[in-house]
């Protein structure tokens, strides 16, 4: 089995990385205004606080943008290239975004398809990726 470059994973995004190993998404709240965010960060950009939980949340979404990669950034990527990042939009969190790879055809993408997130495990890490929600 071929392995993916791991994420860099450091002490702001372990807890996102334990959740996915777990199956599940997590992201960050603000502790003072309610915000939710992603990517993890150690500080609100709205409010400026330090302080934070981390929230379990749904896995829908709908695709809001898109990305094909055409540049070889790493062996693994050699024979994948080009190769689809999709941008979605949490169904629960309005305007928040996160990303992954599209685990169907690159050519059925549309802006706005519902999508849900799936777990690819690897032996010392797991893979949000997003795959349509069928009707």
């Amino acid at each position: 089995m071929s392995i993916p470059p791991a994420p860099q994973i450091d002490v702001e995004s372990k807890p996102f990385w334990d959740a996915a190993r777990e199956h599940r998404l997590e992201i960050q709240q603000c502790s003072e205004c309610g915000k939710f965010r992603f990517p993890p960060n150690p500080v609100c950009a709205a409010c400026r606080s330090l302080q934070f939980t981390w929230q379990q949340i749904g896995e829908r979404a709908h695709v809001r943008s898109w990305v094909r990669t055409h540049v070889v950034a790493h062996p693994y990527f050699g024979e994948r290239t080009p190769y689809v990042t999709l941008f979605v939009e949490l169904a629960e969190h309005p305007g928040l975004v996160m990303y992954g790879n599209p685990r169907f055809p690159v050519d059925d993408v549309y802006d706005g398809m519902p999508v849900r997130a799936t777990f690819e495990d690897y032996p010392e890490f797991t893979l949000v990726n997003w795959e349509p929600v069928r009707s």
